[in-house]
């Protein structure tokens, strides 16, 4: 509302440093907020990302599998979802789609339903794996073998783009349009594959971020943020 945006910017920034995820976020702090802010990249990263997998491991791509990753969204429909990855699917030669779910409250929850009632309209055999933080590196494993991909996450996008695999995807937020450099429009199915921009891996890390701020609060160099309640 106005009236709380008037009030955030005559009150001030409550921290003495800000990184947000995305261009639209960084806009709407400088520009509504007067608030100064930087673009912070996420923690799944290139180098994190080959702590969990040995890069140098070899490993053969199942050409023929379709990765994907769903979130239920409102304005997001069972069978359009569906209907969009038997299009893929069948232009690609897709023999089996294979569901990672990221976000899965011991293996249940509203992206696994979704996921699940998605899969069963498909025209080609589907599994839904949820995410397990005991068997992350096999979870991240079995994404690596896709041969393409679909998705929405962007945590899964993060992980398909490092690995190579070619990804189709769906942008519901601001963070999920920018790993690609793409203007945010609302709800958008992309038809065809799209190439990470490069400057997710260049902006800052979250952890970089906060490691150089706890050191320049050892040598004395800046105070405390002041955080407000």
């Amino acid at each position: 509302r106005t009236s709380t945006r008037a009030l955030l910017r005559a009150w001030g920034s409550p921290v003495d440093r800000l990184y947000v995820r995305d261009r639209e976020s960084q806009a709407f702090c400088e520009g509504e907020l007067g608030w100064h802010a930087s673009i912070a990249g996420d923690l799944v990263s290139g180098d994190l990302i080959d702590k969990i997998i040995d890069p140098e491991l070899s490993f053969e791509r199942n050409e023929d599998s379709l990765g994907v990753s769903l979130r239920a969204w409102p304005g997001l429909g069972l069978e359009e979802v569906a209907a969009h990855l038997t299009r893929v699917g069948l232009h690609h030669g897709i023999g089996r789609a294979t569901f990672f779910v990221l976000e899965a409250r011991d293996g249940r929850g509203a992206d696994v339903q979704f996921s699940e009632a998605v899969a069963k309209l498909l025209p080609f055999p589907a599994d839904v794996i949820p995410y397990r933080p005991l068997a992350l590196d096999e979870f991240v494993s079995q994404m690596r073998l896709c041969g393409r991909a679909v998705s929405m996450k962007l945590h899964a996008s993060a992980l398909w783009q490092h690995f190579g695999v070619p990804t189709h995807p769906i942008f519901y937020a601001p963070k999920s349009a920018a790993l690609y450099g793409r203007p945010f429009r609302g709800l958008e199915i992309m038809q065809d594959e799209v190439v990470a921009d490069n400057e997710w891996t260049e902006s800052q890390r979250s952890d970089r971020v906060i490691r150089r701020w706890l050191d320049s609060l050892e040598r004395g160099d800046h105070s405390v943020p002041n955080v407000r309640e």
